[in-house]
């Protein structure tokens, strides 16, 4: 959608397909936040970020396997990207606490709930005031290419309209990830079989698929982000923010188990390794006078045990009263000092004391990390690493920029900074 809305702004006449019946894709069900640095937010709470941190950051936590030129991208242009969405009428906070693995707080959210629909909410009108004509329950099953391997355009399947072509000085690949995709990730991960995704229906890898049949170059299919926080028995998937404004992960001996400010892919096998694959999010008031909207909406979908103290909680989720209550009790001295010895937590945000709240999570896949190997323009390559001529990709289908862990908020900017880029080189290659 903002590359669509970047062209037309450029006078170019664009088509947006989209295979499912509405737009926004696993957007829309993002709940986390948007990872801006040196942002007017920053300034103002007297956070002293720069881009050289940022990318030690998301390097940290990808394990030194990203792809530096995007990251460094990513970061360069994640206040311009935020400007860019103000501009369309968008309002974000700064969340105090850090994520996982971070040196700053930087991640900005809304308060009104998850910041996936809030900003699909404010693109989408964006995009159909633009002019794009934009199809859905449209998907594309191949790229059209000249005798040279030249994109010229798409072969379109329509719900209602039979398959036809588009032609096109330019296609550009936003189909997200392979995260619902049960055979390719019980192919690629062996020891992931029938775990559950928070991902959307639709992202089943179709843009590697149709690149791939194109020559692309697709790399590192194995990669996952393994979320952890999943409400249990459901794919919805519990807010990051939850934690890192003080909630903690409780195993069903009452204990903590982890740095609970962790990155995912941290927490995700740590979680699994517990009896009964799950744990429990505890968090109290002190949490939710932060994140008021998004605890109000889980409770009202029935996630959420609410208990007025630690042994009435124990209870409720049938724990070892004794042991929870010493982690409580323990937990909310570590508070007071603000110093984790157990599991070296930096961020200590709750005293976890007065009325306690807790959902059951469990690990599912949040996305993919492997993808199309694409270039600092955002050209697609090929496996000789040389662009596919009128072809690009932005967002989840674009491999590499995460490393082997997303970091929480990178794929929320790298939509809009990826989606820019691409429109713009087009734009650029289009005159």
């Amino acid at each position: 959608m903002v590359a669509a809305i970047e062209l037309q702004k450029a006078g170019k006449n664009v088509i947006l397909l989209e295979k499912m019946p509405i737009l926004g894709g696993s957007s829309l069900l993002a709940t986390g936040g948007m990872n801006v640095v040196r942002s007017d937010l920053q300034e103002k709470n007297g956070v002293a970020d720069n881009v050289d941190t940022f990318v030690k950051d998301s390097l940290h936590i990808g394990k030194g396997a990203n792809d530096k030129d995007l990251i460094r991208i990513l970061g360069e242009n994640s206040k311009d990207a935020y400007q860019w969405f103000k501009d369309l009428g968008g309002h974000l906070e700064l969340q105090k606490g850090r994520t996982g693995g971070t040196t700053y707080p930087r991640q900005l959210y809304t308060p009104t709930g998850g910041i996936g629909r809030y900003m699909v909410d404010i693109i989408e009108p964006a995009l159909v005031q633009s002019g794009a004509d934009v199809r859905v329950n449209s998907k594309v099953v191949k790229l059209l290419q000249d005798p040279n391997g030249n994109v010229k355009g798409v072969l379109v399947k329509g719900k209602h309209n039979g398959i036809y072509a588009i032609e096109a000085n330019a296609v550009i690949l936003a189909t997200g990830s392979y995260a619902n995709n049960g055979e390719l990730i019980a192919q690629k991960l062996p020891q992931f079989k029938g775990i559950i995704t928070t991902a959307q229906p639709g992202s089943h890898g179709d843009g590697l698929q149709l690149a791939s049949k194109a020559g692309a170059q697709v790399n590192h299919l194995e990669r996952v982000q393994i979320h952890p926080n999943a409400a249990a028995g459901t794919t919805i998937m519990i807010t990051q923010a939850i934690r890192n404004n003080g909630g903690i992960l409780v195993n069903r001996s009452g204990k903590r188990f982890v740095d609970d400010q962790a990155p995912r892919n941290k927490l995700g096998p740590e979680i699994l390794k517990q009896e009964g694959g799950s744990a429990f999010l505890i968090y109290n008031d002190q949490v939710v006078q932060k994140r008021k909207k998004v605890h109000e909406g889980y409770v009202k979908l029935g996630f959420v045990n609410t208990a007025s103290d630690a042994k009435e909680m124990a209870q409720k989720l049938g724990l070892p009263e004794k042991d929870f209550v010493q982690t409580i009790e323990t937990y909310g001295k570590y508070a007071d000092e603000q110093k984790d010895p157990d599991f070296g937590r930096k961020e200590l945000m709750s005293d976890m004391r007065g009325t306690l709240y807790a959902i059951e999570v469990i690990p599912g896949i949040g996305g993919t990390l492997g993808g199309l190997k694409a270039d600092a323009d955002m050209h697609v390559l090929d496996k000789n690493g040389k662009p596919i001529n009128n072809l690009l990709a932005a967002g989840e289908v674009v491999g590499e920029w995460h490393g082997m862990d997303r970091y929480g908020g990178n794929a929320v900017t790298g939509n809009i900074v990826f989606g820019k880029k691409a429109a713009q080189t087009a734009i650029q290659e289009m005159r």
